[in-house]
């Protein structure tokens, strides 16, 4: 089911991204101490919380201006998944949605990311359910997930103001890219995972929506509903608590 929907919808997919409005981050900062987890948290503002880099000049250059960022999956490496034996539900107006996370397997299959000439690759390696609330029982959504290889977005995906009836589990590594775009690096050894959310016959990704975590520069943010916070844990503890949580979702 899930290989022949994704190959007859990849235009679909790419439409998607047109209309996508992702988070936002506030302008004001302020330091606040969780008691019960000991985390320091820091409001960043749009100007520092993922500081503008020359690393990738040499590839910006290269792209002409005024051009559009592309999404496909390449023909070679369609969206492999399907679902398992009675495991999903259909709602009135036949979105199908799995019941559990051992109803619906993903197998692989990869998307690209285009920008001129320039073009980056993630994998497809697993998926997720979207909550409505923190604790993570109340089930908005879900959906496909990349867990490996890098894609671009652009940037003010990561900054506008995001729905705060969705909270996700995504986790990667970000870096600017440009001034009006973002490179997204995904490690598989750390957990790792950018959700596509469905909606209808489209899909969105879901990298500034409100409990995406981010390593900068080494650095560790969590996206919350006002903006993207850095939090006072260290690079090892930080990936050691999206790993455990990776696993809980086995």
């Amino acid at each position: 089911m899930g290989v022949y929907w994704l190959k007859m919808k990849r235009i679909t997919i790419i439409a998607a991204f047109a209309v996508i409005v992702l988070s936002g981050c506030g302008r004001s900062d302020s330091t606040t101490t969780k008691a019960d987890t000991k985390v320091s948290e820091q409001k960043l503002d749009k100007s520092s919380w993922l500081p503008k880099t020359s690393k990738h000049d040499a590839e910006v250059a290269q792209i002409p201006k005024n051009t559009q960022i592309l999404f496909f999956i390449p023909k070679d490496e369609p969206l492999d998944a399907e679902s398992v034996g009675y495991g999903m539900k259909i709602d009135p107006y036949f979105n199908m949605t799995p019941i559990d996370k051992k109803s619906y397997i993903v197998k692989g299959g990869a998307l690209v990311s285009k920008l001129g000439p320039i073009e980056k690759k993630a994998k497809w390696g697993d998926w997720d359910f979207v909550y409505e609330d923190a604790s993570h029982t109340k089930k908005a959504g879900w959906g496909e997930c990349l867990t490996s290889g890098e894609i671009l977005l652009p940037r003010n995906w990561c900054e506008e103001a995001p729905p705060t009836n969705f909270i996700v589990q995504n986790s990667f590594e970000i870096e600017s890219f440009g001034d009006d775009y973002v490179l997204i690096h995904l490690d598989p050894t750390k957990g790792h995972r950018l959700c596509f959310i469905r909606s209808g016959v489209s899909q969105a990704p879901t990298a500034g929506y409100i409990g995406s975590k981010a390593e900068v520069d080494g650095k560790t943010l969590e996206r919350k509903a006002d903006g993207w916070y850095s939090i006072s844990k260290t690079s090892r503890s930080f990936w050691a608590e999206v790993l455990k949580m990776a696993e809980q979702r086995k």
